[in-house]
């Protein structure tokens, strides 16, 4: 059995609570943060991560400076366009395909994320307009696996983010 431990939280009060460590929840709170927040995560499991920490890692965006170091020519449109015909919300689709890119960046930029070769591919879809999936390198460093478990690379850095928040108090 494992024994309760005392956790000292270094703020009065939380400006912001997120429910769970997964992608979706760590990338609420370091965001959060970098706005000024004092945020409290929960993670139920022993691990932060979620199914992200096993995921493979790719993240699609169109207009990202990665494309452009690369000397990929994308746009919204065509990531749009790649959608094709679905059973989707068009509007919601369309919102994706204009900010899929601004959180490519920011993963990059903000976060640190380790895109390694920082080459995009089609990755496992279908043909897509333009080379437009980035993958992130794994925290363990091996890229060498098909399955990549590269989520575990966003996991990484977003904790590394949050550490720099929580170390500065």
């Amino acid at each position: 059995t494992e024994e309760a431990q005392a956790v000292e939280i270094p703020f009065e009060q939380p400006d912001v609570i997120v429910i769970g460590a997964g992608m979706s929840g760590l990338t609420a709170a370091v965001r959060a943060s970098e706005l000024g927040a004092n945020v409290l995560v929960f993670e139920q499991m022993a691990k932060v991560g979620g199914s992200a920490a096993v995921a493979g890692g790719s993240i699609v965006g169109a207009e990202t400076i990665i494309e452009r170091e690369a000397g990929i020519e994308d746009s919204i449109d065509l990531l749009y366009a790649d959608f094709g015909e679905g059973n989707y919300n068009p509007e919601v689709a369309r919102k994706f395909a204009e900010r899929a890119g601004t959180a490519v960046d920011w993963l990059d930029t903000y976060v640190g994320v380790n895109f390694g070769e920082r080459s995009p591919t089609y990755g496992s879809y279908e043909p897509l307009n333009v080379n437009r999936v980035h993958f992130a390198v794994p925290a363990d460093g091996d890229v060498s696996r098909s399955s990549g478990k590269g989520g575990s690379g966003f996991i990484m850095a977003l904790m590394n983010k949050l550490d720099g928040f929580i170390d500065a108090g």
